[in-house]
């Protein structure tokens, strides 16, 4: 049987239980020769499993009912709470009363809100002046509380903008990300390196200081950054203030791209210094246009009228609701028996012409696995043929000043493809400028949703009319067609990871016969130095990937220096200690755990697993003989020790997931050895204790600036008398 009769017999099961299917999923086995067929029931003719799936429904909405009774007819923000009082929706509306009472009505609402009805069990308001208003105060609480129930921007770093600080005579100029303070900033640019790049051609062209102000007040001779002529000086006043302003005033210019204009600037000054016999002033200048000449050529795209805006082009799969025509002939009447309230891993035979003929038995949201012989299938290899679903990608590209600073992806969570692009882009907008200033003009390929309120909110909040436009031809729709290019790609990058990702952990689940497919996967790994600067991290995977944001380290405090040499260097009491803290008060628990250890830390696990009466599958992954990769062993507790092939894929991803942990183990201990390093020069200073250390760091900025300081620099340091100020002076030269 081919892939083809495979999808034939499934369309029979389709058309004789009545069921519409969500997604599926085709597996192919060359070794036991068979396909299975993965479904996700997405809801049956007529609607009748719609509230047969959630016995729960009737309840939440009793309590909508109940609670609808005392809401006004105002706008404002409703929160929807669950069983334990955790938020499951933040919604807003301009009538709190009928929006809620909207959620009653369940026949008219999709799978997911159908779900958060039935887990409701309380919901609460806040009233606003206007709709606008609770745009962005609902934009907040999502962006704050992360509803599970609401469509979230996967996590994404935020733009890095090029600061310029507003309240000194010479202005200090600075890489920031995060929230924006009084000072002046200039982007935002999406890639790092740009800045990074940009910074450095600005430290040699313009000099301009990049120390702190702490740092700046507290010098008495220049720095290094001006012996490499990167810095003017002016701590020691090397450079007036007005021509420090003026070059200030240059690199604004020079990062506007008007690098023309800065060099007729720059030859007029040269000009006029050396008429003035300012010949000091006048080399300055021919310098900083010699330096500006050997850049490369920046070539500027071609804009046509656009000179800040924003460019937004969503790329959503979007999912046909209309039955398909199936065919009804030649159906098998004989029925297999899916009447378990589990159904999930139920086999029916695909080889015959047999399909289940009982769709009361199957809910929305069920999943049901079939099975057939492939033995005259000429299959090579295991492998995933379709998957009904597709990451939603939103492409943001910055233009500033006529000129393309960059461009970042988003990806929409889970719930985006049960909404439409349009509303998953008024969604967007809420997120993204909810702490981000709109340009004047906004370009998109599809129109949000309440795009009039939307102009209204940004008004309000910004302070500035935005254009939101959605333009079919010209220069502008080319940009907006090259931006939805963009997000295609990304997509179907982030759709191939997310699958590569979920299709490991169900094999991970067959291999080693977990009780599910993991949908979050736990390494944990230690790293130290015979003992010193001993941390215990830990990595968490799930079916989407690496959750960065869920990464956690565990300083081992009771094991470094001479408690952990007492403990012969034990690895496993440090796995021990981690999983103590680990699993003290756990706010959510791993469906398995892979340790980086054999017998021995599987053992340390299992004792804490013990005390806190927790039953969590754990893989343990040894090194193999002379630690080579591809002959690894992995336990598991009460089953003889395993070896996979050495080109087996689980095994690839095992090694992944553990390099990964590897990676982040030997980082953080890494930068904790740094940092201990650097302390350590001034400990080890005869006379020099904490109090004193302190006090150096507190006065001169750091151990750099002690070690330039000379004695008479150290004597103005409280505390620090002369023997102890010639101590330290010669303990550096």
């Amino acid at each position: 049987m081919d892939f083809v009769d495979g999808c034939f017999l499934l369309n029979k099961l389709v058309t004789s239980t009545g069921i519409f299917v969500d997604s599926f999923v085709v597996f192919k086995n060359s070794l036991a020769k068979k396909v299975r067929i993965i479904l996700r029931v997405k809801s049956s003719k007529n609607g009748c499993i719609m509230t047969d799936s959630f016995p729960e429904i009737t309840r939440g909405q009793n309590v909508l009912y109940a609670a609808v009774k005392s809401f006004p007819q105002s706008p404002g923000i409703y929160k929807m709470f669950g069983k334990d009082g955790n938020i499951l929706y933040v919604g807003k509306a301009k009538n709190l009363k009928n929006r809620v009472t909207s959620y009653t009505n369940v026949s008219d609402q999709n799978y997911r809100i159908r779900r958060m009805v039935s887990n409701v069990y309380g919901v609460t308001f806040t009233v606003t002046d206007t709709e606008s208003d609770a745009i962005f105060l609902e934009a907040d609480l999502i962006h704050t509380l992360k509803p599970p129930y609401n469509v979230l921007l996967k996590e994404s770093s935020p733009f890095v903008s090029i600061g310029i600080s507003k309240n000194h005579s010479f202005p200090r100029i600075w890489k920031h990300r995060g929230p924006k303070g009084d000072d002046e900033y200039l982007g935002p640019f999406s890639s790092v390196k740009s800045v990074d790049e940009a910074l450095v051609n600005i430290q040699k062209i313009f000099q301009l200081r990049t120390c702190t102000d702490s740092a700046f007040g507290k010098r008495t001779r220049p720095c290094l950054q001006y012996d490499i002529k990167r810095c003017s000086a002016p701590c020691v006043g090397r450079i007036s203030c007005e021509e420090y302003q003026q070059a200030v005033q240059n690199s604004k210019e020079f990062l506007a791209g008007k690098l023309v204009f800065v060099k007729d600037f720059l030859k007029n000054e040269m000009f006029a210094a050396s008429n003035e016999l300012n010949f000091e002033k006048a080399a300055r200048c021919r310098d900083t246009i010699r330096r500006l000449e050997k850049l490369p050529n920046i070539e500027k795209a071609d804009f046509g009228s656009l000179v800040d805006a924003d460019i937004i082009a969503i790329y959503q799969q979007v999912r046909k609701e209309e039955e398909r025509d199936l065919n009804l002939d030649n159906v098998s009447d004989k029925e297999h028996d899916l009447s378990s309230n589990n159904v999930s891993g139920k086999e029916c035979d695909l080889s015959s012409n047999n399909v289940a003929d009982k769709s009361e038995c199957i809910s929305e949201g069920d999943t049901v696995e079939l099975a057939g012989d492939t033995s005259n299938n000429s299959m090579l290899e295991d492998e995933y043929l379709v998957v009904d679903y597709i990451t939603p990608c939103i492409q943001v590209l910055l233009i500033r000043n006529g000129l393309y600073l960059g461009g970042d992806s988003f990806f929409l969570d889970k719930h985006a493809n049960l909404s439409s692009p349009s509303e998953n882009m008024a969604s967007f907008f809420q997120q993204f400028y909810l702490n981000k200033k709109p340009p004047a003009r906004i370009l998109v390929n599809c129109m949000p949703a309440d795009v009039d309120l939307l102009r209204d909110a940004l008004r309000t909040k910004h302070t500035r009319t935005v254009s939101i436009e959605c333009p079919q031809k010209g220069n502008c729709a080319r940009w907006v067609s090259q931006a939805l290019n963009n997000a295609i790609q990304h997509s179907q990058y982030e759709t191939a990871q997310t699958m590569d990702f979920s299709d490991n952990l169900l094999r991970l689940a067959q291999i080693f016969k977990l009780p599910k497919k993991p949908e979050r996967v736990e390494i944990n790994d230690n790293s130290h130095n015979q003992g010193s600067y001993a941390y215990g991290c830990m990595v968490v995977a799930n079916s989407e990937g690496f959750d960065k944001k869920s990464y956690r380290q565990f300083s081992v405090s009771a094991h470094k220096d001479d408690d952990f040499s007492q403990l012969g260097g034990s690895d496993f009491a440090m796995m021990e200690e981690m999983m103590t803290r680990r699993f003290r008060d756990p706010d959510i628990l791993p469906d398995v755990m892979i340790i980086d250890g054999g017998a021995g830390q599987i053992s340390a696990v299992l004792g804490v697993l013990a005390i806190y009466d927790l039953r969590i599958p754990i893989i343990g992954v040894a090194k193999g003989p002379d630690r080579n990769a591809g002959r690894e062993r992995f336990f598991i507790p009460g089953r003889a020790p395993i070896s996979l092939p050495e080109h087996d894929p689980t095994l690839h991803f095992i090694q992944r997931l553990r390099d990964e942990a590897h990676r982040f183990a030997i980082g953080t201990h890494r930068k904790s050895r740094s940092r201990g390093l650097v302390k350590s020069q001034l400990s080890e200073i005869p006379g020099v204790g904490n109090m004193r250390r302190k006090a150096l760091i507190k006065q001169l900025g750091s151990v750099a600036a002690v070690k330039q300081a000379s004695v008479e620099e150290l004597l103005r340091v409280e505390g620090i008398t002369r023997a102890i100020a010639e101590s330290i002076y010669n303990y550096f030269h």
